[in-house]
């Protein structure tokens, strides 16, 4: 059973992008009362760089795996369009994954990387400082971010600095003991994140 959930979740994921590949019609869930969370959710999914589920929702507290996050990450930099599957250079993630393609390009072009050299954990959740490092590095500043310290902390306070964490500082400065940084990020939170980058 435990392997039914992650390619449920892959198949609802990748319906999603048909859905709104040809038109945007908002979210069941999201109301654009003008807020910064609703007005980065939007934004986005205009641009199909996040996408909803199939049953119209966005579900912005969700969770996002590291395979999906690449997948952002690929739409942020490259537009609407989708890679072909390339074997990576990391055991985990085959030529068959259905986002071998994103995974590879992302990587190869220093946005993201393994847990280790030779594992991505695609399914595995991605934490609030792995999703500021990654755009971080999406910026160009990673070597900034190595100037002040590296990972995590350095990659966190760039991002602070440049306005990443704008509207989502106020959580990240309750947390002292990093504790927010370690956590899972949220759909939501990503949303803002990459809104404010891409600004």
């Amino acid at each position: 059973m435990k392997k039914i959930i992650p390619f449920v979740t892959t198949i609802t994921f990748l319906l999603s992008f048909s859905i709104n590949t040809f038109a945007f019609d908002g979210f069941i869930d999201i109301i654009n009362k003008g807020g910064p969370r609703e007005t980065a959710i939007l934004s986005l999914a205009e641009k199909n760089i996040l996408t909803g589920y199939e049953d119209g929702y966005f579900y912005p507290e969700n969770t996002i795996t590291r395979a999906e996050m690449a997948v952002v990450l690929y739409r942020a930099t490259y537009g609407d369009t989708r890679p072909d599957n390339e074997q990576t250079k990391f055991a985990d993630v085959p030529q068959t994954h259905w986002a071998s393609g994103y995974i590879n390009q992302i990587a190869n072009d220093g946005i993201i990387n393994g847990i280790s050299e030779k594992e991505f954990a695609p399914e595995a959740n991605l934490t609030n400082e792995q999703a500021l490092k990654m755009i971080v590095c999406m910026k160009n500043l990673k070597s900034e971010a190595e100037s002040c310290g590296g990972y995590p902390n350095g990659y966190v306070f760039t991002a602070v600095r440049i306005g990443i964490m704008d509207d989502i500082e106020i959580a990240y400065s309750k947390n002292a003991d990093n504790s927010f940084q370690k956590q899972n990020t949220t759909r939501g939170d990503i949303a803002l994140m990459l809104y404010n980058a891409l600004k």
